[in-house]
């Protein structure tokens, strides 16, 4: 972190977190302090899309726990489960944060359906992600399975 251009990396995302996400300067800085592994996360192809798919999803969450959403990855966790949620009438039935941390073993337990069709549905939005959001390559982030940090860009 000690690294990075203040100006090219760490400014722009208080600047994001602080008066776009609604976090006040005090705010962003707290977010940042409490995981600063997101200094790594893209304006453009993490924090903006999650932000907007949390609240168009799950719109009663709180900015905190957004935040902490994050961490995983939208395309290959969060987008997948909400489509197979509503796919199998059981939208609403769980908090954004159940849903992000569960395994994807106990999240198809949970919603009936098998790895395979998991499987299908998160390869189909990682395609409709990437399309959608060209950019670096990713890399699986810390944490694995159920762990918590999801896909990662290699460049801020």
């Amino acid at each position: 972190m000690l690294g990075y251009n203040v100006e090219e990396i760490i400014a722009p995302k208080v600047r994001y977190l602080a008066e776009v996400a609604g976090a006040g300067r005090e705010g962003a800085a707290a977010i940042i302090l409490a995981r600063p592994a997101r200094l790594r996360l893209s304006i453009d192809r993490n924090l903006r899309p999650t932000l907007r798919f949390v609240e168009d999803n799950f719109p009663d969450t709180s900015l905190a726990v957004t935040m902490s959403l994050t961490g995983y990855s939208l395309a290959g966790r969060l987008m997948p489960r909400v489509r197979l949620l509503h796919k199998h009438d059981q939208a609403g039935r769980f908090a954004a944060s159940t849903i992000a941390r569960c395994t994807n073993e106990t999240f198809c337990e949970k919603v009936g359906i098998t790895i395979e069709e998991y499987d299908a549905e998160v390869a189909a939005c990682v395609r409709e992600h990437a399309e959608k959001h060209p950019g670096p390559e990713t890399v699986a982030g810390v944490g694995g399975e159920g762990g918590g940090e999801g896909a990662v860009e290699i460049a801020g």
